[in-house]
């Protein structure tokens, strides 16, 4: 490490340090600590590693402190440090912590029917696509108890649809809407004639309609 670099990082920690001590008596604390201590730990490892002015503020040198540093907030400290220098002009771009990737898990693909119906609600409906993402998770499962149990859908009555209901250990407003979006697919299904009985208008709460004998609800 060149004395020339070590006396502006040197220089650096300083001047930030005097930042947040200004911006403190003034009542406007910036929104983070006085990292100076732990900025001092940077310090050593910079000269330790050998690490050029220019290298300093990267991804790299960042994911390096962390791992050298017994501080927790090392990462935080080197980042704050880069964004008052970047804000003053003495560096080109401020440091970020690298946010984990999200592994983004391929869609399940359903059966031209259920893809269908999916579409239509896009296109027609225009439903939000968090909706639309529920819609398909719910869909899914119903295919795969379909699949389980060998059933057609063209065979489908309410007592399968009662037992796929009941499988669902939730809350009873999460049971609610689940039976919402199912008797929307219902009743996509009878419009285009793939069921002969519209389910829909059935599949409204606790499965009574599945019992041999529906209870019968008497007038006084």
């Amino acid at each position: 490490m060149a004395d020339n670099d070590l006396k502006m990082l040197v220089q650096s920690i300083e001047d930030y340090a005097k930042w947040v001590k200004s911006m403190e008596e003034h009542g406007r604390s910036p929104h983070t600590i006085r990292y100076t201590q732990i900025l001092m730990n940077f310090v050593v490892f910079a000269i330790n590693n050998n690490i050029a002015w220019k290298d300093m503020f990267t991804v790299d040198t960042l994911e390096g402190f962390r791992k050298y540093s017994d501080f927790k907030k090392a990462p935080r400290a080197l980042v704050a440090l880069s964004g008052y220098l970047f804000s003053h002009g003495r560096i080109d771009q401020p440091l970020e912590i690298p946010r984990p990737q999200i592994q983004i898990r391929p869609l399940i693909q359903l059966p031209e029917l259920y893809e269908q119906y999916l579409s239509f609600q896009k296109q027609s409906c225009q439903v939000s696509h968090g909706y639309l993402m529920e819609i398909r998770r719910i869909l899914v499962r119903f295919n795969a108890y379909l699949q389980n149990h060998q059933i057609e859908i063209t065979a489908l009555k309410i007592e399968h649809l009662d037992a796929f209901m009941a499988e669902f250990k939730v809350a009873k407003t999460t049971r609610s809407l689940y039976r919402c979006q199912l008797r929307g697919f219902l009743r996509y299904l009878y419009r285009e004639k793939a069921l002969k009985r519209d389910l829909a208008g059935l599949l409204v709460g606790p499965p009574v309609y599945a019992q041999s004998k529906p209870p019968i609800v008497r007038r006084k």
